[in-house]
């Protein structure tokens, strides 16, 4: 079994652990190890292949907007925000190498 697998799950229930802890407020001394542990995760997925940097930024970006334009509390949270953030410039460069071929 591939590395990334293990880190897709562990990042998918990351995520929903700091979006539980943003949300209610439980848990909130382990609030900057969590979200730390996520963006790291999201930096090894941006940074792993070419491939699976273009799904997790391209899913980032897309939801982000989406997310951004039908319902702003959803990303209300600084953790999102850099994950937004630090996907565009990854989806920028995909999109430029995928229209130059």
């Amino acid at each position: 079994m591939e590395i990334i697998y293990v880190l897709a799950f562990i990042g998918g229930i990351l995520s929903n652990i700091v979006d539980q802890i943003n949300d209610s407020g439980i848990l909130i001394k382990y609030k900057p190890f969590t979200e730390f542990l996520f963006i790291s995760i999201v930096l090894y997925a941006l940074f792993y292949k070419n491939y699976m940097s273009f799904f997790v930024s391209a899913l980032f970006v897309v939801g982000g907007i989406a997310g951004f334009l039908l319902a702003p509390h959803t990303i209300d949270s600084l953790v999102w925000k850099i994950s937004i953030y630090i996907s565009l410039p990854f989806l920028l460069y995909h999109l430029f190498n995928f229209i130059k071929y």
